[in-house]
């Protein structure tokens, strides 16, 4: 849009801002890039709210819990928003409770299930299998209490959850009933830029 008022061009320029895009199985290597744009983002760009939109079946849920970390050590005026289009399951599940809001489209999916584990054989000896076990309960922990505080999934539904350790499929309609996801519909990131133009000059008036 552009007017002028008393001699000066006011252009307000409307674009869509950078959204940071969550696709595929979660790794090191992505966590290692998103805390990279987050930083880029927040303390270079200066930029206040962030849309993290997820499409992913899940994958490592160190690196996923490390992306978690970097988004809990944001200022605590950055708005962090997070939207599922398509699917977030296990791992990408937790990482879209981390959002202020959390919008699903109106087919996606999120899948919530306990931590299972892929680090063990069938030779390991009986104390390295229980010390695994319990690293994959303290994991199993770790996901379902983020979901808890992050979210307004009560305690009762994640003890639920727990207990019944199978997958869980969330349509949009489950997931704002049991208050893990807060909109429904897909939601883009925009910004207003108004900026100010006034022309200058050195000659003088003409009497």
């Amino acid at each position: 849009m552009c007017s002028t008022v008393d001699g000066d061009i006011n252009i307000e320029t409307v674009y869509r801002a950078q959204e940071i895009h969550l696709e595929g199985e979660i790794d090191e290597a992505m966590a290692r890039d998103f805390e990279a744009e987050i930083r880029r983002l927040v303390f270079d760009c200066d930029q206040t709210l962030l849309l993290i939109v997820l499409d992913s079946e899940g994958g490592d849920l160190y690196a996923a819990l490390r992306m978690v970390d970097c988004i809990l050590s944001l200022p605590k005026d950055v708005r962090v928003c997070t939207c599922v289009r398509s699917t977030a399951f296990s791992a990408a599940a937790m990482l879209f409770a981390c959002g202020h809001e959390r919008y699903m489209s109106t087919h996606a999916t999120v899948m919530i299930h306990a931590v299972r584990s892929n680090m063990g054989d069938a030779d390991q000896p009986l104390p390295d299998l229980m010390s695994e076990a319990r690293e994959t309960q303290r994991l199993n922990d770790m996901m379902f209490e983020v979901i808890r505080k992050r979210t307004d999934v009560s305690k009762t539904q994640i003890t639920a959850w727990k207990a019944r350790n199978v997958d869980l499929y969330l349509g949009v309609s489950d997931a704002l009933a049991c208050g893990l996801a807060t909109h429904e519909g897909a939601c883009f990131l925009e910004t207003s830029v108004l900026v100010d133009y006034q022309l200058r000059t050195s000659r003088k008036r003409k009497r």
